[in-house]
């Protein structure tokens, strides 16, 4: 999961992000989630670090930034962080940076209000032309359990797996 943006929209305008991830094969994520979807953005808070390893290096998750004083917190600190004793200051400003972002990045794709909770896919970052929304259906199962099911099918359906780790 890369949160080294300020902005969602960014991704798209971000010439060192678009070098570092658009030679490898796969897909880029964007997590559309406000405090309104409850038991996602639970989930999505506490949930930073395994929604990195879950997806592995083929779906590229793009978050948007937390700054705590002034400092950008690397994603595997962001649940510890804002669970701790300071996390009523710090979850109020996670909850309105990814509300922000959430409504804006959706308003940047013309992505009707009503199709969040979603998550949002591009097959790149240099001027894609087409995206697919998941709807996320939170009823049914949790946010880390989608992930590992989209893993595991990406996987199996397109053949994602390094050579290295085979022999």
């Amino acid at each position: 999961m890369d949160t080294s943006l300020r902005s969602l929209k960014d991704a798209f305008k971000n010439a060192a992000l678009r070098a570092r991830y658009n030679n490898n094969q796969g897909l880029y994520a964007f997590i559309l989630v406000t405090p309104s979807d409850k038991f996602a953005f639970q989930e999505l808070v506490g949930s930073y670090e395994e929604i990195h390893w879950v997806t592995g290096k083929y779906i590229r998750v793009i978050g948007p930034s937390i700054t705590v004083d002034n400092q950008r917190v690397p994603r595997e600190k962001v649940a510890e962080l804002i669970t701790s004793k300071f996390s009523t200051e710090y979850f109020s400003q996670f909850k309105h940076n990814q509300t922000r972002e959430s409504y804006d990045f959706a308003r940047f794709i013309d992505l009707p209000e009503n199709n969040l909770p979603a998550i949002v896919f591009f097959d790149t970052l240099l001027n894609p032309t087409e995206y697919a929304v998941w709807k996320i259906d939170f009823n049914s199962s949790g946010l880390i359990t989608l992930f590992r099911s989209l893993a595991t099918h990406l996987n199996e359906k397109c053949c994602w797996q390094d050579i290295e780790a085979l022999q």
